[in-house]
Order: C-alpha cells, then sequence, then structure tokens
C-alpha cells in the first residue's frame, strides 16, 4: 500500500507542478540480492521487453535487467491510454542511482518507482 501512495503521489506531483525532469517518486535504500518491486506507466496491452536502467549523475546510461513487465491495471494517475506496469527485480548493484525503465522499441524512458535506489 505504501509503495501506490508514493507512486501516486509521484505521479500527481509531476502532472499537477513539475516537469519531467523535477518529477521524483522516492528513493529506497537496498542491498545487492534484494527482492524490489519496480513500477512505471506504459502504454495498454505492453507485451515487449523493457529495460531497467540506471545512471550515475554525469555517466552513461547502464541496463540492469531485462524483463516482460506485468500488468498491475488501470491506475488513474497514468496518462490517457496507459496502465501501471510492474517487475519484481532482484537487486544486483551497489551504489546510487537514478532508474528509469526503457523500452528498446520506441526507444523512450519512462518514469518509475522508485526512482532511486542506493544500495550497499
Amino acid at each position: 500500500m505504501t509503495k501506490f501512495i508514493l507512486f501516486t503521489l509521484m505521479l500527481a506531483t509531476n502532472s499537477i507542478f513539475a516537469t519531467p525532469a523535477d518529477a521524483s517518486a522516492g528513493a529506497v535504500k537496498t542491498y545487492v540480492g534484494a527482492w524490489e518491486e519496480v513500477s512505471a506507466c506504459l502504454p495498454k496491452n505492453h507485451n515487449k521487453v523493457i529495460y531497467l536502467q540506471g545512471t550515475k549523475q554525469g555517466s552513461d546510461w547502464r541496463t540492469f535487467a531485462k524483463f516482460k513487465p506485468k500488468l498491475v491495471g488501470p491506475l488513474e494517475l497514468c496518462p490517457k491510454g496507459q496502465m501501471e506496469y510492474s517487475f519484481d527485480w532482484k537487486v544486483n548493484i551497489r551504489g546510487e542511482y537514478a532508474i528509469y525503465f526503457y523500452d528498446p522499441v520506441s526507444k523512450k524512458r519512462s518514469y518509475c518507482w522508485p526512482d532511486w535506489i542506493d544500495s550497499k
């Protein structure tokens, strides 16, 4: 429930008060081997592979996982024509990264929750 509330707040903040560059869904402190659920709004009926990518300030994008996200369902704050999708990720990185879902077909990144990982 807490993740849902944070995800909802992130989308509301992004759509009402912030530009996409300013949006933030929150940070998660975690560790290698922990399971973290990451979720994002993607086009309805999405069934292609998505990449979970991250970057540190001033560095290139790094791919942490490739997966087919599972449909969670409609989320009131997802843009029209999109649904909430999620992925259970076994953390495989150390360090602090901004993370996004990346669609290699459309070459677009989507905000996800969480949007920042601090892994030890």
